[in-house]
């Protein structure tokens, strides 16, 4: 998690990717049929894991614990990643009838417009129970992005299909 191979006493905060990196750069390569190996290296002095390290495991941990059906059992889809009409980086991943997008900025306000993406059933954010509104405007997908959509830690859309898309 820091520069370092293993547990190194000299490390700083400074030192460590931030929670939001090491999120950023998973979602990234599990879209691209990639995996996370993330070195949890112990102190020497006492064999425990530095609590700067166990706060990312728990970030990461809570992360995948409201948006972990994007992750488990997902392959990448036809599409690794794009970019919006309105400028915000995506990737995508995908399981049966269900394509996973990941937002991986706030460069949208209030909807998210997307090419090449068609017969779209309905959408989910992760972790919510309600459907987002949508329609097609000249071949885009466009999702209408509710006031009080949180924009933190990599929201998930799941994008429902008649069948596999």
């Amino acid at each position: 998690m820091s520069h370092s191979f293993g547990f190194n006493r000299n490390d700083t905060e400074a030192d460590y990717e931030s929670a939001t990196e090491l999120l950023a750069g998973f979602i990234d390569s599990i879209s691209k049929n990639g995996n996370l190996l993330l070195n949890v290296g112990p102190r020497g002095s006492d064999a425990q894991i530095p609590s700067i390290q166990i706060d990312r495991l728990k970030t990461i941990g809570a992360w995948l614990t409201i948006n972990g059906e994007a992750v488990y059992a997902s392959r990448p889809w036809r599409c690794a990643e794009a970019v919006s009409k309105e400028g915000c980086s995506v990737r995508f991943t995908y399981r049966a009838q269900t394509v996973y997008l990941f937002l991986m900025d706030k460069n949208y306000k209030t909807t998210l417009s997307l090419d090449d993406i068609s017969e779209v059933e309905k959408i989910l954010r992760l972790g919510v129970s309600d459907d987002l509104n949508f329609e097609y405007i000249e071949n885009a997908l466009v999702v209408h992005i509710p006031e009080n959509f949180d924009k933190e830690n990599f929201p998930v859309l799941a994008l429902h299909f008649a069948s596999s898309p």
